[in-house]
C-alpha cells in the first residue's frame, strides 16, 4: 500500500521528497547531488530514508511503552515502520502522532490474532494526550453540593470533565491489562515474573470501561460500571446532569447514583460546573 501523503501540491518538491523518503521502491528525487556523484547519492539518501522512518518509530515507541512490551520490540518496530510509511506526520509537532494507528491495526493482518491491540494503543494515546493537557482545578465538593441544592439544578447543571480526561470502553480487559504493567514490583521480585503472574490472572475476553485521568503528572485509570460510564460519557458530551443521570440509570438501573457521584467527586474527575440558561 502506498503512503497516505499529507496535503501538498501534487507536483511540489516537498511531495516528491516525502514520497521518496517513505517508499524505498521510488528513486532518489531529481536534483540531489553528492561529492563525487555516482552511487554516493543513493547511499546517502538511503541512510536519510532509514533515519526518518526509524526516528518516527522511536516516537511511537516512546508513546506506547505498554504496547511495545505486549507485542515485543521486534514486532512493534516492524509494525510501526509499516504504519509510518503509510501515515506520515502532517505536522512538525510530533506530540500526539499516531492517532490513526488504532484504525490501522484493525486492518493489519499480522495483528489479527490480537483483537485488543487497537484499544490498548487508543488507551496509551489518550494517556499521552492527558499528560500534555492544560492544567486545571478540580471541582470542589462544596461548590457541587451548593449547586445541587438549587431546585432547577438537574436540567441546567453541566459538569465538564477534567482536561485530558477520557472515558475508554473496550470489548476486552484492556484497562486491567494496562494497570498490570504499572504495578510496582516487590524488591525481591523478578519484574518479568511479576508481570507474567499479574497477566495470567486476567480474562482478556471480559469487556471493561475506565476513566483515564492525569493526577499529579501521573496517569490513573478508574474502573467504571455501565452506569457511571454512561454518566461520564454524557458529561463529556456537554449534556445536563439530569439527562446524564437518566442515561446512567437506563444503563444500570440498580446504580446508587448518589454514591456514584460522591465517588467521582472524590476522584476529582470534574473541572468545574456550568449553568445552562433556563
Amino acid at each position: 500500500m502506498k503512503p497516505t501523503a499529507c496535503p501538498a501540491p501534487a507536483d511540489s518538491v516537498q511531495a516528491r521528497w516525502v514520497a521518496a523518503l517513505l517508499d524505498p521502491d521510488l528513486p532518489v528525487p531529481a536534483g540531489l547531488g553528492a561529492p563525487g556523484g555516482g552511487p554516493g547519492v543513493a547511499r546517502r539518501f538511503a541512510v536519510h530514508r532509514h533515519n526518518v522512518v526509524s526516528g518516527l518509530v522511536d516516537v511511537l515507541a516512546s508513546s506506547l511503552p505498554v504496547t511495545q512490551t505486549a507485542v515485543g520490540e521486534t514486532f512493534f518496530r516492524a509494525m510501526a515502520a509499516v504504519f509510518v510509511r503509510q501515515h506520515p506526520p502532517c505536522s512538525p509537532v510530533l506530540a500526539g502522532y499516531g492517532q490513526a494507528l488504532p484504525d490501522f491495526l484493525r486492518g493489519f493482518p499480522p495483528a489479527a490474532g490480537l483483537p485488543w491491540l487497537a484499544d490498548l494503543v487508543r488507551l496509551e494515546l489518550a494517556g499521552q494526550a492527558a499528560l500534555h493537557a492544560a492544567d486545571d482545578t478540580p471541582l470542589a465538593a462544596g461548590t457541587l453540593h451548593a449547586a445541587l441544592a438549587q431546585p432547577d439544578a438537574l436540567p441546567r447543571l453541566r459538569l465538564p470533565l477534567r482536561s485530558g480526561a477520557a472515558v475508554l470502553r473496550s470489548d476486552w480487559a484492556v484497562p486491567s491489562f494496562w494497570r498490570a504493567h504499572q504495578a510496582p514490583e516487590a524488591p525481591e521480585e523478578d519484574p518479568a515474573a511479576g508481570l507474567a503472574a499479574r497477566l495470567a490472572k486476567l480474562d482478556m475476553d471480559q469487556p471493561e470501561a475506565a476513566l483515564l485521568l492525569r493526577v499529579d503528572d501521573r496517569l490513573r485509570l478508574l474502573p467504571l460500571g455501565p452506569g457511571l460510564t454512561a454518566l461520564l460519557e454524557a458529561c463529556g458530551q456537554g449534556q445536563p446532569l439530569g439527562r446524564a443521570a437518566a442515561q446512567a440509570l437506563a444503563a444500570e438501573p440498580a446504580l446508587d447514583l448518589g454514591r456514584g457521584l460522591g465517588d467521582l467527586l472524590a476522584h476529582e474527575v470534574w473541572a468545574d460546573l456550568l449553568w445552562e440558561n433556563p
